[in-house]
């Protein structure tokens, strides 16, 4: 059951997606083998150039990238079986947050896995889209990475993975316990919260990979978006 709790003024979904953990152990794997895509080193600031950018991002729900190999066949089974049971959680959150039914929705997800002591994922939102799903396949001392690189000493750390929400207000002088939320990952754990909402994450200290989907959504409008023309220099 999706819970929604109003944090400042941003309704923030939470509820638990049960996965057997064959689904789970796949599903990271599959993440763990998309290239990384980080705006920091694929944008060219000198040039404002996003070209890198663009080769490198991925969208794991589009079905025709992948191949017939055994693995992505079963990956392609999990995936679809994770779309519907996340697609009927955006849909509730749409539903209850905002009060809206009968969407046509648009998606794009992506994963990450994050080996210990990988990079602290900085502030940020997800520009033009509306909303974010997120969901935990592992929190570390299950799964890893298939590489033998050697990793630093993992460490049990209370922050570990923590998700930090930001309050979107713009009153910087409250007292920060009452501007940020503190959401530690649990195997399942799934959260959904409007796009526009700052949020960031600390390093991963723990021994194993941080595995996570991500889905992006947008709802589609009916203002006759195909009217408009660039505007002419």
């Amino acid at each position: 059951m999706l819970e929604i709790d109003n944090w400042w003024t941003t309704p923030i979904g939470r509820t638990k997606l049960e996965m057997p953990k064959d689904m789970r152990a796949t599903l990271t794997e599959l993440v763990e083998r998309q290239d990384p895509c980080k705006t920091s080193d694929t944008y060219d600031g000198v040039n404002r150039d996003y070209t890198k950018f663009e080769e490198k991002v991925y969208n794991l729900f589009d079905y025709t990238r992948y191949s017939n190999e055994p693995f992505e066949i079963k990956a392609i089974a999990y995936l679809k079986e994770f779309e519907q049971a996340i697609g009927n959680i955006i849909r509730t959150y749409i539903f209850r947050a905002w009060g809206l039914d009968n969407c046509n929705i648009k998606v794009r997800a992506f994963g990450n896995a994050s080996k210990t002591y990988s990079r602290r994922i900085p502030p940020h939102f997800h520009h033009g889209w509306d909303g974010v799903a997120l969901t935990y396949l592992s929190i570390g001392q299950e799964f890893y990475a298939k590489d033998n690189d050697t990793q630093p000493t993992p460490k049990n750390t209370e922050h570990s993975g923590n998700l930090i929400m930001q309050d979107p207000r713009p009153a910087i002088n409250f007292p920060f316990t009452d501007k940020a939320k503190v959401i530690k990952p649990e195997v399942g754990l799934t959260i959904v919260h409007p796009a526009y909402l700052w949020h960031e994450t600390e390093v991963h200290t723990l021994a194993g990979l941080r595995s996570c989907l991500v889905v992006d959504f947008k709802i589609l409008t009916q203002n006759c978006d195909y009217l408009p023309t660039p505007l002419g220099m």
